[in-house]
């Protein structure tokens, strides 16, 4: 590892990243004063820590009950999260915006292995500063993204570039899968870039396929016993069927996937993503042909793990970008090494090009970055104020307290204000766990149940004249 460090040039590397996370952390400043949305209760709620033993409650179980993917690194973070700080989201917003620059030191390091680390540097920066990134930073319940990028990296970094042992790359590997299940691409993206980018023996391959094989073994295995959630992505359109509708089914996921090339570019258009795909893939095969691999492997990986997502009900969502992401910025370090080289006679022109390439990236996304930070804070608001409301017309509550909301349609449908974990973020405000709510409609009244109605942007308790 200190050899890795002295022969690239470890300060170059360390201040090309220190400019990285000063561009990424003005880019995501506004996201540590978020509030909590939706699912974000729900973890707070299940993965309290009250008692001694509740610690290994939160690795052994799943908090979500198999509604969700189980996580343990995650709910061990909101755990230690609640514990320190209480109901605080700040903290969790650092702890995220934190393991994403760890991914991004770990991803510079990495690529300035294989190119120069201005190349290394732009590769980094196209991953750490996009607005698809935001969802991950900006909504609680997405930390697995960050935290199983920056350990799968670091694994990668391990294996592909430095010299660890299978014994010592597996580890983090299963660390990553426990922080969110699309680290499994690891079990591809690993043997691959030994392959493709280390050129590393067969013997050494076979090797860490077993030792990688054997982790994801036992973590399935793990997971089995402590969740019933299934090992398809939830909400999954994939099921047994005619050749048919296999067929449109499998047409379906690269209609998506194109998307998801063209989300990169910051467009919905699967024509334009198909365009880039077979740009970015003839690009990749002229950077093999000429003896570097990364750029090919880059596309493996941004296509070996998104894809997995391109099955879901509801499609793609931003927060499913955060390691696929790592991929895309490996390619471009690759084609930037390349221009590098090409402009030998000029390679301060190859250089200014590559500083100016980065600067107009961090730039051009500056003001989509804010809109899609705008649209989490009015969010957050609007579910703080509605929490705020309740606490103020309901200061206490009897146990088994049952709340009954009327007018919050809109509300939810629209602008995504509790879709779902009012009945947790109710029982957080009051901290008691027997504590219900249900949402009703005008004109259904049952009894003995607190009524609150939602009317003019505020919330009013049933037989109160608003003003």
């Amino acid at each position: 590892m200190t050899q890795l460090l002295t022969a690239r040039r470890w300060r170059s590397v360390f201040w090309a990243w220190l400019a990285l996370a000063l561009a990424a952390a003005a880019s995501y400043r506004q996201v540590a004063a978020l509030f909590f949305v939706n699912e974000d209760f729900t973890w707070l709620w299940r993965c309290r820590v009250e008692h001694a033993m509740d610690w290994l409650w939160v690795l052994a179980r799943d908090s979500m009950g198999g509604s969700y993917s189980w996580r343990p690194l995650v709910q061990l973070s909101f755990a230690a999260q609640q514990w320190i700080w209480g109901w605080n989201p700040t903290p969790i917003h650092l702890w995220a915006l934190g393991w994403h620059l760890l991914a991004a030191a770990v991803l510079i390091w990495a690529l300035a292995a294989r190119t120069g680390v201005l190349a290394a540097w732009l590769g980094a920066l196209v991953f750490a500063v996009h607005p698809l990134q935001v969802e991950s930073l900006a909504w609680a319940s997405a930390l697995g993204g960050p935290l199983s990028t920056a350990l799968l990296c670091l694994a990668v970094l391990g294996a592909v570039v430095g010299s660890w042992s299978p014994f010592r790359v597996a580890p983090l590997f299963f660390l990553a899968l426990a922080a969110q299940e699309n680290a499994l691409a690891g079990l591809l993206l690993v043997p691959l870039g030994m392959w493709l980018v280390g050129k590393q023996p067969a013997v050494r391959l076979a090797n860490m396929v077993v030792a990688l094989s054997v982790a994801a073994v036992l973590f399935l295995l793990w997971r089995w016993l402590a969740s019933p959630a299934g090992v398809a992505p939830p909400g999954s359109f994939l099921e047994r069927g005619s050749p048919a509708s296999l067929a449109s089914s499998s047409l379906l996921m690269l209609n998506r996937f194109t998307q998801g090339v063209a989300a990169v570019a910051g467009s919905d258009s699967s024509f334009l993503g198909g365009l880039l795909c077979l740009l970015w893939v003839a690009l990749a095969a002229q950077r093999w042909r000429q003896g570097d691999g990364l750029a090919l492997w880059g596309f493996l990986w941004f296509a070996v793990s998104l894809l997995p997502y391109t099955t879901l009900l509801f499609g793609l969502a931003p927060r499913y970008y955060h390691l696929p992401f790592a991929g895309f910025g490996a390619s471009v370090a690759s084609l930037a090494a390349g221009l590098e080289a090409a402009g030998q006679s000029r390679r301060w022109l190859a250089r200014l090009l590559i500083v100016l390439a980065g600067v107009g990236w961090f730039a051009g996304w500056q003001r989509p970055i804010r809109e899609e930070i705008r649209v989490w804070q009015t969010r957050g608001g609007k579910t703080q104020a509605l929490l705020a409301d309740v606490g103020r017309l309901v200061p206490e509550v009897p146990p088994r307290a049952r709340f009954a909301f009327y007018g919050l349609g809109d509300l939810r449908l629209k602008e995504g204000v509790f879709v779902f974990g009012l009945e947790d973020a109710l029982r957080l405000l009051y901290r008691d766990g027997s504590v219900g709510a249900v949402f009703r409609p005008f004109g259904v009244l049952e009894p003995d149940e607190i009524r609150l109605v939602y009317w003019q942007g505020r919330l009013w308790r049933l037989g109160e004249q608003p003003s």
